[in-house]
């Protein structure tokens, strides 16, 4: 399956996905190793630096976890990634978007399922629209795999009146 030209992203990564880096995350996301979100994110800072410097970012914002899977982990990665990221790039981060259906974790999906994230599964916070209405937005999670979480939650912003809209993951 491939994706449209149009359906393309703007996404940077600091790191490869390699059985080092999927133990790491492994860590941070199931382990209770939040303190990982600080490296992490001076790596991607240290990306977005060299990549989006001349990009004006209107505000940094991440993708949203399910609830319950929330609730379980006690965190959501890409938020502490989001959190420590806008400390260091001097910009506001904002949850702007919302989950409206539980997920399977993506790890447990093959290529051609990832790629079918369905319409409707994020949505756009209507309380946040203030936040990044006609502003280029900084979208963080942890890792791209197929791009269908980041395509998805890009559309919404762009939906909701987000300018521009790009992507910094951790790993690729």
């Amino acid at each position: 399956m491939q994706v449209a030209y149009f359906e393309r992203v703007k996404n940077r990564s600091s790191v490869r996905y390699t059985t080092f880096t999927r133990q790491q995350l492994h860590m941070f996301k199931y382990n209770g190793m939040e303190v990982l979100a600080r490296p992490m994110a001076l790596m991607m800072a240290e990306t977005i630096y060299n990549h989006y410097k001349q990009v004006q970012f209107g505000c940094v914002t991440y993708v949203p976890m399910d609830e319950n899977k929330q609730k379980q982990r006690g965190y959501n990665q890409a938020h502490l990634l989001a959190l420590e990221i806008s400390k260091r790039i001097s910009v506001p981060m904002y949850a702007l978007l919302a989950r409206t259906t539980p997920s399977e974790a993506q790890s447990k999906k093959n290529r051609v399922e990832r790629l079918k994230i369905g319409k409707g599964v994020f949505i756009g916070r209507e309380d946040m629209e203030f936040a990044f209405s006609k502003q280029t937005v900084l979208l963080i999670d942890d890792v791209y795999t197929t791009g269908a979480t980041i395509r998805a939650c890009t559309q919404v912003l762009k939906d909701q009146g987000a300018e521009h809209v790009y992507a910094i993951t951790f790993a690729r």
